[in-house]
């Protein structure tokens, strides 16, 4: 942000908003904020709103944001809070706090006992939250799980694609969420589970008045979240309080997964009022943190008490547990969509470095398998996303070119190869509706990184009422943005980014993920770049409306965040920037006859060679009349420097990496150990220019390490940041992020691990404790 110039009346207090320590390193659009056109900024943008928001689909309103929950949630949580805003390729404290912080990526809604539920992977610092979204209008969070090292580079790290399995469709009756993990290449899956069973030991015991302190004893029968079983005296019991019995304590807190056995004390003093026979029965208070088990009742023959039996816990909220990973492709490489078939109990993942689509058995979910890998090269220039419905798998592929058109490739279950078809540049995305009757894909069309060819973002609708292995070119109808030409002005009025270097709206516009209302009649499609989402009339294949999102005003308390990736400590302020949505996942889900999408804001600023958007806020010039800023008081201390410059993530990042698979034991070519590595130690290497088709330029070829690196044409050479598997001698991948200088690399060793698997416990509803 210091790079740019702030315009004096805005922001009259510029000099010390641009400090490093402020927000002087925060990445800033540098293509909005100049209000007035006289060349200095009067307002603040940043991509992505660090949250998720929930949408209405008819009017387009906002209904729900999750503010800066994210960013709280994982400062105040004891494991992330040590790698609070870590980046997705290393530890670093606050290292995404100047860009796009825990980056939130992908959603997904789950049904459990009526509840709505929403799961958010969270790109950047890792984990998945869930939030009870069953109100649009009371939204709650519920639960947070992070499966990354907090210690070290190691466990899941990158999550992007999330799926729900229902228990209905479960191969053992339970429900799942299942978690694509680029970085570290492995699938993390969380089981739906309920809160504590709870059981009394014995269902009747006999006690003599003036025994005086005896135990009550109630074991876990299964174990859940942490939650508090409270004893009630049942209206059956004869046994009066204070004559027959003094029960003094009446809860006992449960521990979280545990099957411990728990006791209180139940005093039963002398009285001359003992008229022999009376009882107390004793049960648990439905207060839906514990569940009765077995033995949910208990009379204890002394004389009074009454306490009601629990009924089921009917409506807990969720919680996640680990349980394992699924570890990865044997041959290497990464995960990043899956899909899941409930009648073959198979898991489809997208594996881009190897471009192939991994059949997985998940017949057993804590011991996923490894079947086949179906190779993609045949069909385009890299596997992007895949979808499945009733036994009929569709894989998103991009051309070989910026400016091939992509194909929809249809397989059964066992990767057996049906039929495909042709649809819009780079398809992104691929969906079935839920009949099952149409495909639809959200294609990017991205351009090339000189912006010499900027192919038209566009959606195409599959009509499968043929039957897949009959359906023709034909059958697709790729919808463009081209009514919308005339609509220029009014688009960007409203708020719609539209940028590129001498773009039309339909090439300027480019889709991103795509979901479809219950009945099949509308898609809700994200536009992430240009901040705005675009509505399709899937009856009569037309985009209907663009709606812009606007931004997030972070000036808010409500929507605090942390700024800067010095100093070392955690600071949340409000600070004059509007952050923009700009959601990547979007899930659409109804209520009460409303039509509602819930989006992933992650942001996603466009970076080519003749365009770069983001900037650090501490580049520009601000307008020093904008409210006052805090001054702090006293300097915080600078952080190790940084060794690479951040290009543009997200799907054109994992893209570019596919573009070129590396295998070589960099350790031998770089010099550097990575069995035993250091941050941020520098070396010097050679870079091997041999070229192979396809591959670009790349380094040696040898047996351990799998590392995938971009295309020339797309980036000339690189400054590297290397993500490793130290002392693993399975293959892992290694991650560069590029950078445009490769005169001097720098490298950072860093270690990553495979995919790990959660559990999700039902927990108590709205306003409950959280364990």
């Amino acid at each position: 942000m210091s790079a740019i110039t702030l315009d004096p009346t805005a922001f009259p207090n510029a000099q010390v908003l641009q400090e490093n320590h402020n927000m002087g390193r925060f990445r800033i659009s540098n293509l909005q904020g100049d209000t007035d056109n006289d060349g200095d900024f009067d307002e603040l943008y940043s991509v992505g709103a660090r949250s998720f928001s929930i949408w209405n689909a008819q009017t387009g309103a906002l209904v729900y944001d999750s503010g800066d929950d994210f960013e709280k949630i994982t400062a105040e949580n004891p494991y992330t809070a040590p790698i609070f805003n870590a980046d997705n390729e290393g530890n670093g404290f606050k290292g995404r706090s100047r860009a796009k912080g825990p980056e939130p990526e992908g959603v997904a809604l789950a049904q459990v006992k009526g509840r709505t539920y929403a799961f958010v992977t969270l790109e950047r610092i890792g984990g998945v939250m869930v939030y009870d979204i069953t109100d649009p209008n009371n939204v709650v969070f519920t639960d947070y799980k992070n499966s990354r090292s907090n210690t070290s580079y190691d466990g899941d790290n990158g999550p992007e694609g999330v799926i729900f399995i229902p228990a209905s469709d479960s191969p053992d009756g339970n429900a799942y969420v299942v978690t694509a993990n680029e970085l570290s290449g492995t699938v993390a899956i969380f089981l739906v589970n309920t809160a504590p069973v709870v059981t009394f030991l014995d269902d009747v015991i006999r006690y003599e008045e003036g025994e005086g302190d005896v135990e009550i004893r109630v074991a876990v029968e299964k174990a859940g979240p942490a939650g508090t079983a409270t004893l009630q005296v049942l209206d059956a019991s004869t046994a009066v309080a204070g004559e027959n019995y003094v029960l003094a304590t009446t809860t006992i807190d449960i521990p979280a997964y545990t099957l411990d056995t728990f006791s209180v004390t139940l005093n039963l003093p002398e009285n001359g009022n003992y008229s022999g026979g009376r009882y107390l029965v004793l049960g648990f208070e439905n207060n839906e943190e514990v569940i009765g088990g077995d033995i949910h009742e208990q009379v204890i023959m002394i004389g009074d008490n009454d306490i009601e039996a629990p009924a089921a816990q009917s409506d807990p909220f969720i919680q996640l547990r680990h349980l394992g990973s699924y570890p990865g492709n044997p041959a290497g490489g990464s995960a990043e969509i899956s899909a899941y078939d409930a009648g073959s109990k198979r898991l489809f993942v997208t594996n881009i470095t190897q471009n192939t689509l991994d059949i997985l058995d998940f017949s057993n979910p804590v011991a996923a398998v490894h079947l086949s890998s179906v190779d993609m090269t045949p069909y385009g220039g890299g596997i992007n996303s895949v979808d499945v419905h009733d036994g009929i798998v569709a894989a998103a592929v991009q051309g070989q070119t910026t400016g091939d058109e992509g194909e929809v490739v249809f397989f059964d279950v066992n990767g057996v190869f049906i039929n495909s078809v042709t649809v819009g540049h780079l398809p992104d995305m691929v969906v079935f509706n839920h009949a099952g009757t149409q495909a639809i894909t959200a294609n990017e069309g991205e351009p090339s990184s000189d912006y010499l060819i900027d192919p038209k973002g566009t959606i195409s609708v599959i009509d499968l009422l043929p039957g897949v292995a009959a359906i023709n070119d034909s059958d697709v109808a790729t919808l463009t943005f081209d009514s919308f030409e005339s609509q220029l002005n009014d688009l960007l009025a409203a708020g719609v980014r539209i940028f590129g270097p001498n773009a039309s709206v339909a090439a300027d516009l480019e889709p991103e993920y795509v979901c479809v209302s219950d009945d099949d009649l509308t898609a809700l499609v994200t536009l992430q770049e240009n901040n705005a989402i675009a509505v399709v009339d899937l009856v009569t294949l037309q985009i209907t409306e663009i709606r812009a999102l606007g931004g997030k005003d972070h000036s808010l308390t409500s929507n605090l965040l942390d700024a800067s990736d010095k100093g070392g400590e955690i600071f949340f302020a409000s600070w004059p920037i509007k952050g923009l949505y700009m959601p990547d996942a979007i899930e659409c889900f109804e209520v009460g006859g409303v039509v509602y999408g819930i989006s992933a804001n992650e942001g996603d600023a466009r970076e080519y060679d003749n365009l770069v958007e983001a900037q650090r806020l501490k580049d520009v010039d601000l307008d020093p009349t904008v409210s006052p800023m805090p001054v702090f008081s006293k300097r915080r201390t600078p952080g190790p420097p940084e060794y690479h410059h951040g290009f543009r993530r997200h799907r054109r990042r994992r893209r570019l990496r596919r573009d070129l698979l590396l295998r070589g034991s960099l350790h031998h070519h770089l010099g550097y150990d990575f069995r035993n590595p250091r941050l941020g130690q520098r070396q010097r290497f050679r870079s091997y220019n041999r070229e192979r088709p396809g591959m670009g330029r790349h380094l040696q070829r040898q047996q351990r390490h799998f590392c995938r690196f971009q295309k020339p044409e797309r980036r000339q050479g690189a400054r590297t940041r290397v993500g490793h598997r130290g002392g693993d001698r399975r293959p892992s991948i290694c991650l560069l992020r590029a950078r445009k200088d490769w005169r001097d690399h720098g490298l950072r060793g860093e270690q990553s691990c495979p995919a790990r698997i959660y559990s999700i416990h039902q927990h108590p509803g709205p306003g409950r404790p959280r364990s």
